[in-house]
Parts: structure tokens; sequence; C-alpha cells
């Protein structure tokens, strides 16, 4: 896995029993200059963390990527209502 730890745009859903969203999509920009849209199929595990005020949520997802499983992480940022690809 490559570590990125830039920020992305993802869309997300809130659901009503969670008070943090899950990932749906995101665009992530190949080193060729290509952007492609990652749908995320699978959240494998989910890091709740509190430092102080901050709230992050980790989420180790995987995802059928150009013909390949791919795994990769995301990383909400709560209190900055922030998402970023942290690896792939």
């Amino acid at each position: 896995m490559k570590r990125l730890n830039k920020p992305v745009d993802i869309v997300s859903v809130f659901h009503e029993d969670c008070s943090y969203p899950k990932p749906v999509k995101f665009k992530h920009k190949l080193d060729n200059g290509k952007i492609i849209t990652i749908n995320v199929d699978k959240i494998l595990s989910e890091k709740h963390r509190k430092w102080g005020e901050i709230i992050t949520v980790e989420y180790e997802c995987e995802s059928r990527v150009m013909g390949d499983d791919r795994r990769f992480t995301l990383e909400f940022t709560g209190n900055r209502l922030e998402w970023k690809l942290v690896k792939i």
C-alpha cells in the first residue's frame, strides 16, 4: 500500500443509527494524471479515535478498481468535516 494522506472529495451517507458518515465513492488521480471514480464496495473495519476535541473515523475498505481488488484507507475528521485518502 502506498501512503498518500491526501484530501479527497467523497460522496457519503449518514444513517439514522450512526453519527458518522459512511463513504460511498470518491475520485482519485492516478500517477499518469488520469482521474478515476472509485466506488466503496466493502467497509472491512472502522476505527474511532478521539484526541481532545478532534474525532476521527478510519475506514479500511476494499473495492474493485480497474479490474483488480484493491484495499485502501479513508479517514473522516468530524469537527472539520474533512475526508482523506490515507493509503491505497
